[in-house]
């Protein structure tokens, strides 16, 4: 009557699930990573006409961050929400029990987000304030996709996501930030006539569908790192022409603001790294601790080297802000509610005097 199927983009390589008894299963979690392994994405069916029980025995190729895996998501099919679904865990274990109803739905760390929710949802946007480009493609062929909106001679905004595969709070995060911009509220529409806004919503499209954490691929670039960062510190790494495009990007736009949206496991703190404590005390300002999801900010001051941002800081002056925000307490609509008080306090923090 079960049955749990990894035939999708993003889940781990097939092979990888061993029905152990009629309801039990194991996982095997897949991570191109010597020490990380962050992501886990496996559909389950059930051909009865009512709930049956599963176990999941989920076994992760390392022990860090064990302690942190022990809560995940699960949407049926006919759900447009994601639920958290508690689970326990041991070093390098975790195990969930469930009740699947009829039909099928999806079991992952995160809730995910994959190159086809973005395409269906760029799709579904009508508006004329919205230009969407591509501005190249992945090795396997994958567009990069651009969303741009406001005045084009504007302070120039610029918003990253899914540099790292398995972080897809980002992802969300933007969603609720371009459903801002193109509505009619009265700061969305004075912010489309002074100022410009790029979106960048998966910088790395291959590893979101090839089941990658953190890299594009396993000799793979990690995005978040300049060229000149994988080519010295990847073994063998191979010119990864996603990263290049991005750069590529990067330099065209030269941004006065560049924001980087990351996600973690950690369940109580929101992280936020500027180069310069003005630029945190003023958004911290407009966008205090999400209390109400256990969240309070953890403010790190770092010019961030070697990564996009740092070398829009170093080469054109740019004002850096990266954002880890994991999904603890948080479902997607959370998400990208939070995505939205984020653009409103950066909006606000960069006209404050």
């Amino acid at each position: 009557m079960l049955h749990v199927f990894t035939n999708f983009d993003g889940a781990p390589p097939e092979g990888r699930v061993l029905r152990n008894a009629t309801n039990f299963f194991a996982v095997k979690a897949f991570s191109e990573t010597d020490s990380e392994a962050l992501r886990l994405e496996i559909g389950i069916e059930n051909d009865a006409d009512s709930p049956t029980p599963i176990e999941l025995e989920i076994n992760w190729p390392s022990t860090q961050f064990s302690d942190l895996r022990d809560c995940f998501y699960w949407k049926p099919e006919r759900s447009r929400e994601w639920t958290p679904v508690v689970g326990q865990t041991i070093p390098g274990r975790s195990t969930v029990k469930l009740d699947i109803p009829s039909g099928w739905g999806l079991f992952c760390l995160q809730p995910r987000y994959g190159v086809d929710d973005l395409e269906q949802y760029v799709f579904r946007l009508k508006s004329e304030f919205l230009v969407c480009d591509s501005f190249g493609e992945s090795e396997y062929g994958r567009q990069l996709l651009l969303l741009r909106i406001g005045n084009p001679d504007g302070k120039r905004f610029l918003f990253t996501a899914r540099n790292h595969p398995d972080e897809s709070a980002g992802s969300f995060c933007i969603e609720g930030m371009v459903n801002f911009l193109l509505s009619a509220d009265p700061l969305a529409q004075w912010a489309r006539r002074e100022m410009s806004f790029q979106f960048m919503p998966m910088t790395n499209p291959d590893g979101v569908a090839d089941g990658m954490s953190r890299y594009s691929s396993p000799t793979g670039a990690d995005m978040n790192r300049t060229p000149d960062w994988n080519r010295t510190h990847r073994p063998g790494y191979q010119e990864d022409p996603v990263l290049n495009a991005c750069f590529g990007l990067y330099e065209q736009l030269q941004p006065h603001y560049f924001i980087n949206l990351h996600s973690n496991l950690l369940r109580f703190e929101d992280t936020i790294c500027a180069a310069d404590v003005s630029v945190l005390d003023r958004f911290i300002h407009f966008m205090p601790d999400q209390t109400e999801y256990g969240k309070t900010w953890t403010r790190v001051v770092d010019s961030m080297p070697d990564t996009p941002t740092g070398y829009c800081v170093e080469k054109f002056g740019t004002i850096p802000l990266l954002l880890k925000l994991p999904w603890f307490m948080r479902n997607a609509e959370i998400m990208r509610e939070t995505g939205r008080k984020i653009l409103t306090s950066i909006i606000l923090s960069s006209v404050q005097p």
